[in-house]
Formats: structure tokens, C-alpha cells, sequence
């Protein structure tokens, strides 16, 4: 069982400290990981509190669900953290094999030559056209593109 819980609010740089104060009423924390945006160089909303014993995690839980917890006036939703192994498992489950991305897509602006829509069409386009489309079977490599 988890003791770690995933807490998501509009976050601010520097916050980290006041996540922890402001959970160290549930229980000991052994670390609070703020997950960052690389590209912006600023927190995403999301923070993920690690208590040292299970007791901490489940009283913020059942302290969340009766009373929302907040911090800076904004409130807080917590939730328990999912285990990795029992995330792919759900991702296996869900997808029962079959391949659920929307290939048919791929194909949008693919002109064949020798085809009606190719009439008109300039070589080069037609070679832009196609090699671009074995650009895309070459980022998907799964999938059954003709």
C-alpha cells in the first residue's frame, strides 16, 4: 500500500516549503516532489507528498474528503498515488491489444500517383507528398499504413 499521496493546485515557485508545512499536520513527510514544466521553467500544479508511515497519507485522504484542503486560499485536490506496476496493468486492460490511435489520420493530404486526385498534381508535389507519408511510417512503425 501507497504512502504517498498526489496533491494539484496552481502552483508558485518557492512553494515547496509551505507544501510541507502545510502537511506535516497529517503526518512526517520524507519528501515533497513538485513537478516542473522544462520548457517554462515553472511548477505544473502538481505536487507529490511522500509521508513516512501509510497513516499520514490516509488521514490527509479522509481529512480531504470531508474538509478541502487549502493552501494560499486555493484548494487542494488530493488524491492517492497510482503504483507504476498497477498503472501499465490498467493501460493493458483498457486497451485489450487493439492499437487505439486514430492511424486513419496519417493518411489525411497522402496523393498516390496514378490515382484521380494525383491529376493536375505537379512531380515534385507528388514526391513531397510521398515522402513525406514514409516520414510517417517511419514515427510509427506499428502501424499498418499501405
Amino acid at each position: 500500500l501507497s504512502s504517498g499521496i498526489n496533491a494539484e493546485w496552481p502552483l508558485r515557485p518557492g512553494e515547496k516549503e509551505d507544501i510541507e508545512e502545510r502537511f506535516e499536520s497529517y503526518g512526517n513527510i520524507r519528501y515533497v516532489r513538485m513537478v516542473y514544466d522544462q520548457a517554462k521553467d515553472r511548477p505544473k500544479g502538481t505536487a507529490f507528498v511522500q509521508f513516512k508511515e501509510k497513516d499520514g497519507a490516509d488521514a490527509c485522504l479522509s481529512s480531504s474528503k470531508s474538509n478541502p484542503i487549502t493552501l494560499s486560499n486555493r484548494e487542494i485536490s488530493v488524491r492517492l498515488v497510482v503504483d507504476k506496476s498497477k498503472l501499465a496493468f490498467k493501460e493493458e486492460k483498457k486497451s485489450g491489444g487493439k492499437d487505439n490511435r486514430n492511424l486513419h489520420l496519417a493518411m489525411e493530404g497522402v496523393v498516390k500517383d496514378g490515382t484521380n486526385a494525383a491529376e493536375g498534381v505537379s512531380k515534385t508535389d507528388l514526391l513531397k507528398r510521398k515522402l513525406a507519408f514514409e516520414a510517417k511510417k517511419k514515427k510509427v512503425p506499428t502501424a499498418t499504413l499501405r
